[in-house]
C-alpha cells in the first residue's frame, strides 16, 4: 500500500510538471530567466520531446485514476492495457533522456546546459527520472516481454513522420536543417539508416532493462515479504508452543 501511496504521489507531479512545462512552452515563460530555444521551429508537437512527455502526462493521470481505484479497492488490480501504456510512455521518456544525455548533449554545438533550462529541465531530466523511478521501484507490472515490445511503437510513428517529411523536403539529397531539426538527414541516407538503427536499439533497450529490473526488483520484494511473514509465524509458533 505504501508503494502505491508513493506512485500515487509521483504521478500526480508528473501531470503537474508535464502541464506546467507544457505551458511554458505554448506561451514562452522562461522561469529560469534563460533562453530557451535550441533550434526555431513553429510547432513544439514535431518535437519527440515534447510528445513523448505529454503523452507521460496523459498516462500518468490515466494511472492515478485507476491507482486511486486500486488503493480504495474499487478495483482488483491495474488493467493490463494501462501497464501497457504505462511502460510505453515512461519508455518514451526515457529514450529523451538518454538521447539528450548520449547524443544530442556530446554531439552538438549547443551549451551542455541549455538541455536542462526552463521547460527542457523538466521534459529532459525531472519527468523521465521520476518517470522510471516510479515504475522501477514503487509499481507493479504482470506483463509478459512480447507486450513489452509495444514500447517501440512510439518511435516508430514518429520515426515514420519524421523520415516522410525528410524525404519531402530534400533537395538534390540534402536537406534544410529546418526540416531535419535533429540533424539525423544531415549526412543522407547513411546517417538516416543510422540514426533509425541507433533509435531503435536504444528503445529496446530501455524498454528491456525497465521491464527486467522492474521484475527482479518485484520478486525481491514478495521473496522478502514471504520469508518475513514466514519467520514471523514461526516464532508465534515457537512462544506458543
Amino acid at each position: 500500500m505504501k508503494r502505491q501511496k508513493v506512485s500515487l504521489i509521483l504521478n500526480i507531479i508528473n501531470v503537474a510538471l508535464v502541464l506546467f512545462a507544457a505551458l511554458a512552452s505554448t506561451f514562452d515563460f522562461n522561469f529560469m530567466q534563460l533562453d530557451n530555444v535550441l533550434v526555431e521551429n513553429d510547432s513544439l508537437f514535431q518535437f519527440y520531446t515534447f510528445d513523448s512527455n505529454l503523452l507521460m502526462g496523459i498516462v500518468s493521470l490515466i494511472y492515478v485514476t485507476y491507482l486511486i481505484l486500486l488503493i480504495n479497492k474499487k478495483i482488483e488490480k491495474m488493467p493490463k492495457v494501462v501497464e501497457i501504456l504505462k511502460l510505453v510512455s515512461t519508455t518514451a521518456v526515457g529514450v529523451t533522456f538518454f538521447t539528450v544525455v548520449l547524443i544530442l548533449a556530446p554531439f552538438t554545438n549547443v551549451p551542455f546546459y541549455l538541455f536542462f533550462t526552463n521547460s527542457n529541465l523538466i521534459f529532459h531530466l525531472i519527468v523521465p527520472v521520476i518517470s522510471m523511478v516510479s515504475l522501477i521501484v514503487f509499481e507493479d507490472m504482470h506483463l509478459k516481454f512480447v507486450e513489452s515490445l509495444y514500447s517501440l511503437s512510439t518511435v516508430i510513428v514518429y520515426g515514420i513522420y519524421y523520415t516522410i517529411n525528410v524525404f519531402v523536403h530534400m533537395v538534390d539529397g540534402k536537406v534544410d536543417i529546418k526540416y531535419d531539426w535533429y540533424g539525423f538527414a544531415q549526412n543522407g541516407m547513411v546517417g538516416i539508416i543510422i540514426s533509425i538503427i541507433a533509435i531503435l536499439s536504444l528503445t529496446f533497450g530501455i524498454s528491456t532493462l525497465l521491464y527486467f529490473v522492474n521484475k527482479k526488483i518485484n520478486e525481491v520484494r514478495i521473496k522478502w515479504f514471504t520469508n518475513y511473514y514466514f519467520y514471523l509465524l514461526l516464532e508465534v509458533h515457537l512462544v506458543i508452543s
